[in-house]
């Protein structure tokens, strides 16, 4: 069944192909981030002299290929701005380590190009595609129809365990051992790791909830949307991720107090939350003991993996303060001694795990790329909030499809906090809410009547 990896992989490009012969780009490009991201191989192809080629860049790259060949106006019709500029430094802060540590130029144009497969290019196709009220509806829209797509799947590994990967393609894509939790297993599905799978689909619940709330749409297939939103937020606490199902109950409340009181100020409260924690861990002001007593009584049986993280998290941000500006590029310089011999259970009495993307981030990147990481995600939620003029009570207006994917976005920043689940979708997702800032708007009364205008009917019914 290995076969199946690289005839899976290389065979998604043209078959995206195909999808933009039949049906319009924007439709083309969700299939394609969305599709593979669902269903390809968790797998990795160097090639010499192009970008690696993956479960992570071969959805973008197909989708991009395709918007060269059949809508390559689009290109004319972006407009780069100073909201930009965050994902500008991420893409080329790389670079810039890389040099600084010592690498070569070669070494810092490698790590450019794969992050430009993992998450530029997505967060181009989103400002090309989804900066407009229609856009992001259909961006909703498909995350609903993901999630409801990936619920039997779930269900499948729930029930006899993940073996879905193992099965098409002939390998386990992570340690078995990390798949039963709290009395039953955890799906992983075809994603990197079952917190993954669970994110994805508590991310895919509050979406629903929101188009259910917000009334973008009314029905689905024939079906109320409350009849399948039931079984998204069932399937998603049965994942049994713990942060994810934390996540989902925080989110849903600020979606509901946004629905109940017209004010998107919940959505900035939420946003904020993270990058005080990064600050608060980094300026030792947030203690880590203090978080642990604190958790202790409600993670259950999640607190050895989350006392793991916090201690490794004591350990760690010290080490990649000794280059706070652009960091050392490598992280292996920080948890390995001069002699490559790894600083874990001998030094520490415990196994050193590098696991949330901030800290990650900070080591590989330095503070300006942490910065810049963050602000990518931040941008959209000023960007909802430069469009609702958030000065009082702004009515109806915060029912526009944009209120629900900021928040989802703010879910993934969260996740980011513990794990490093990494998914264009949600650079996707980023890249839209930011065209809100640079994308000419209709008159305040259009947009108005636009933001209630049903899905046109040939949209994911």
């Amino acid at each position: 069944m290995a076969i199946l990896v690289p005839i899976a992989t290389f065979g998604w490009i043209p078959l995206v192909l195909a999808v933009f012969c039949f049906f319009k780009p924007r439709t083309a490009v969700l299939f394609s981030l969305f599709g593979a991201w669902l269903f390809l191989p968790m797998a990795g192809y160097g090639l010499v002299g192009l970008p690696d080629i993956g479960k992570l860049t071969v959805g973008s790259y197909a989708a991009l290929l395709g918007v060269m060949i059949f809508d390559a106006n689009r290109f004319r019709q972006l407009r780069i701005s100073k909201w930009d500029l965050p994902m500008l430094v991420v893409m080329l802060s790389p670079f810039v380590s890389a040099i600084m540590g010592g690498f070569s130029v070669y070494d810092g144009l490698s790590s450019i190009a794969n992050v430009a497969g993992g998450c530029g290019v997505a967060y181009l196709l989103g400002r090309m595609y989804f900066n407009d009220v229609e856009g992001r509806h259909e961006l909703s829209m498909a995350f609903l129809v993901a999630g409801l797509i990936y619920v039997p799947f779930c269900l499948y590994e729930m029930r006899l365990s993940p073996q879905l990967h193992q099965q098409v393609y002939g390998y386990s894509q992570h340690n078995f051992d990390q798949t039963y939790r709290m009395g039953g297993w955890r799906p992983m599905v075809f994603m990197q790791h079952g917190l993954a799978v669970g994110l994805f689909m508590a991310a895919a619940a509050v979406m629903g909830v929101w188009v259910w709330m917000s009334k973008q749409r009314r029905t689905l297939l024939g079906l109320p949307i409350i009849v399948w939103v039931v079984p998204l937020l069932a399937t998603a606490v049965l994942c049994k991720s713990a942060l994810a199902l934390a996540l989902l109950l925080v989110a849903v409340v600020v979606l509901l107090l946004v629905r109940m009181t017209h004010w998107t100020l919940p959505v900035l409260l939420m946003a904020l939350l993270p990058p005080a924690y990064m600050v608060g861990r980094i300026t030792n002001v947030i203690d880590g003991q203090t978080v642990l007593a604190r958790l202790t009584p409600v993670a259950g049986e999640q607190i050895g993996s989350l006392s793991v993280r916090i201690q490794s998290e004591q350990v760690l941000i010290p080490l990649a303060l000794q280059h706070p500006v652009w960091g050392v590029s490598r992280w292996s310089r920080l948890v390995e001694d001069s002699r490559g011999v790894r600083r874990d259970e001998a030094d520490y009495g415990f196994q050193v795990v590098p696991d949330a993307l901030w800290l990650l981030t900070l080591a590989n990147r330095g503070l300006i790329g942490l910065t810049a990481l963050v602000l990518v995600f931040l941008v959209p939620v000023f960007a909802l909030l430069r469009k609702h003029r958030l000065t009082g009570n702004i009515g109806a207006r915060c029912l526009d499809p944009a209120t629900g994917l900021a928040v989802v976005l703010v879910m993934h920043m969260a996740d980011n906090l513990l794990n490093a689940m990494v998914s264009p979708v949600f650079w996707l997702m980023a890249g839209g809410l930011t065209g809100i800032l640079v994308h000419r708007t209709q008159p305040l009364a259009v947009r108005q009547r636009a933001a209630f205008v049903p899905a046109p009917s040939h949209a994911w019914s």
